[in-house]
């Protein structure tokens, strides 16, 4: 089988897998996977001669095809000002996959969310009783085993696990009652 031919049968078996990946991905619509896939068929046939065949046909197209779709974002989100991880920030070995940006801006969220929980966390360890506090700190914050926390306060297992869902259950509440929403 010829190079061309090859290529043929590897787009038309992959455009379906493609368009998937790039929709469950990225959640492109069909007008831009469309054109991600013309532009990586593109770039595939006219760099052909690059490729080695160390690895599949279908492999080295589709890392064209994620380089291709970052670059598609990457623009999108210069002209909405937005900060992304430059390519070129990259060595040509690696590719930075779109999950890196997507999970550094899930990261800010939740690094807001986290404060917001601690600060909702030392406001109800503050108005539960102290010895709730103990063991919740003991067990949480000091990772002692039950069979730890027992040996440091010098009470049975069963007390401590008691205590401890007693505690738990106390904190939740005073939780709730700050926040004003339902927490796990």
């Amino acid at each position: 089988m010829n190079i061309e031919q090859e290529f043929i049968d590897v787009f038309s078996k992959y455009k379906g897998c493609f368009k998937s990946w790039l929709y469950t991905k990225y959640k492109l619509q069909d007008t831009d996977q469309d054109d991600i896939i013309q532009a990586t068929f593109q770039k595939a046939w006219q760099s052909r001669e690059s490729f080695r065949g160390q690895s599949k046909l279908s492999t080295w197209i589709y890392t064209i095809l994620k380089n291709e779709a970052f670059n598609l974002i990457k623009a999108r989100n210069k002209k909405e000002k937005r900060e992304v991880i430059s390519i070129s920030d990259v060595s040509e070995e690696s590719f930075v996959d779109m999950r890196l940006v997507e999970t550094a801006e899930n990261l800010l969220i939740k690094k807001e969310e986290l404060a917001e929980l601690k600060h909702l966390i030392n406001r109800a360890l503050e108005k539960i009783p102290s010895r709730d506090r103990e063991i919740l700190s003991l067990f949480v914050i000091d990772e002692l085993s039950y069979k730890n926390v027992s040996d440091k306060l010098n009470i049975p297992i069963g007390t401590v696990m008691s205590r401890l869902f007693y505690a738990k259950r106390r904190a939740k509440e005073k939780i709730i009652h700050f926040s004003g929403k339902e927490v796990l």
